[in-house]
């Protein structure tokens, strides 16, 4: 029994290292996050009788994903996209099951954690604005023209995304006062700098998603508390946040320019080449398609990319080739993977989570409303490090703010 608790612990720390090389790796090296996805799988796999027996649903829904996963090899001629996306669902498999055992009951590492990631992305905001300023005039033009603007290695929606989730646990912690005098101190600093840099840099998918949750956040901690007030303070406060980023920040200013333009381009009949959301609502269209062509397992990831641009053309998209892309939305990416099935799987992950959550659980559930709402404007399970970051951050907030956990383990 010693024995097992001492290499339970020992295996903790091993997955807690993991992670923050991990997490680093986002921006530096696509290799560390895969050697650290490799640890971690390792770190887990003997405990799965354990996860068996507290998340059965989700073996359920998982178990679902990877047979159709594995289906694709008998649809497709080329199996090397086939064998890529296995490799990501087995890690998306793996980093979920890790983080929703290895943080449970570990309260203090949790905090030091979210303050350690914190902590990386100040420095990476401090790094990306610093490279913004110093060739602002030709960054500016790009976000005119919905072009990103670099984050090192890491895709700049990815990276808008990270930084509303953390700013939703930092407040958490905060407001939940679990912190002790040294960290409130840092939360308070790491707060104002992420914030700041997430209205110069982040992605205007991190942006919407991060004030969606934040209302929803609000009205549902007025509900639990009754104290209606707050959530009009809390309205009034984003507004002044928002109409002091467009006054202050050139950047965030050509963001609302660009979505003005980009809105006006679809509902004006004008040409919605290179406009961004509507390429995206373009690219839904094609994707309805295909779902209705194939509506019970879909065309399978091997074919994704060949069917879709089949159906641009059946359907005489206005789009030049080069601008018909893929949906950057979760929920038909599987559709037109697994077609409905995929679809009620990735709807059935989502809601395990929001599985006996009540008022109390507002944090919890405020950056599961900012996961959800960013996975309508952009595929979060289809890359190695958007996969990463969204299980370890949800197995965090599953034990650091939900408290209802005996509810949600069958």
């Amino acid at each position: 029994m010693l024995d097992n608790t001492i290499s339970q612990k020992y295996l903790f720390y091993v997955f807690l290292v993991s992670v923050i090389i991990g997490f680093i790796g986002l921006w530096f090296s696509p290799f560390l996050v895969s050697l650290s996805t490799g640890i971690i799988a390792l770190s887990v796999l003997p405990y799965f009788s354990q996860i068996w027996s507290n998340h059965k649903k989700l073996v359920i829904v998982f178990t679902g994903i990877l047979l159709l996963s594995l289906f694709d090899f008998l649809r497709t001629e080329d199996s090397s996209i086939v064998s890529a996306k296995l490799m990501l669902v087995i890690g998306f498999i793996f980093l979920q099951f890790a983080s929703l055992y290895h943080f449970k009951n570990k309260k203090k590492e949790m905090l030091w954690l979210v303050i350690i990631f914190a902590a990386i992305v100040l420095v990476i905001n401090c790094i990306a604005v610093g490279n913004y300023w110093v060739n602002k005039a030709y960054y500016d033009e790009m976000l005119l023209q919905s072009k990103a603007i670099p984050v090192l290695r890491m895709h700049h929606i990815h990276f808008g995304i990270i930084n509303g989730i953390m700013l939703i646990m930092l407040g958490g912690v905060f407001i939940k006062k679990m912190l002790t005098s040294l960290q409130e101190k840092l939360v308070i600093i790491f707060f104002i700098g992420i914030l700041i840099g997430f209205h110069i840099l982040g992605s205007r998918t991190g942006l919407l998603s991060f004030y969606v949750a934040s209302i929803v956040g609000l009205f549902i901690y007025s509900l639990d508390t009754k104290k209606y007030s707050t959530l009009l303070i809390g309205t009034v406060m984003i507004m002044a946040v928002l109409s002091g980023a467009y006054a202050l920040s050139t950047s965030f200013k050509n963001k609302i320019s660009n979505s003005m333009e980009d809105f006006n381009s679809w509902s004006n009949g004008e040409d919605i080449n290179y406009k961004s959301m509507a390429m995206r609502l373009e690219a839904y269209k094609a994707c309805i398609g295909i779902i209705k062509e194939h509506p019970l397992i879909g065309v399978g990831s091997g074919n994704q990319e060949a069917e879709l641009q089949l159906m641009y053309e059946k359907e005489n998209s206005v789009l030049f080739k080069e601008n018909r892309v893929g949906p950057h939305n979760q929920i038909l990416e599987f559709g037109i993977k697994y077609g409905i099935l995929g679809i009620v799987l990735i709807l059935a992950y989502f809601l395990y989570f929001f599985q006996g959550v009540n008022l109390r659980d507002y944090i919890y559930i405020t950056i599961l409303v900012m996961l959800f709402t960013s996975i309508q404007f952009e595929s979060l399970l289809e890359r190695q490090g958007s996969i990463y970051f969204s299980t370890i951050l949800i197995g965090l907030a599953y034990h650091l703010f939900y408290k209802n956990e005996n509810i949600i383990q069958e």
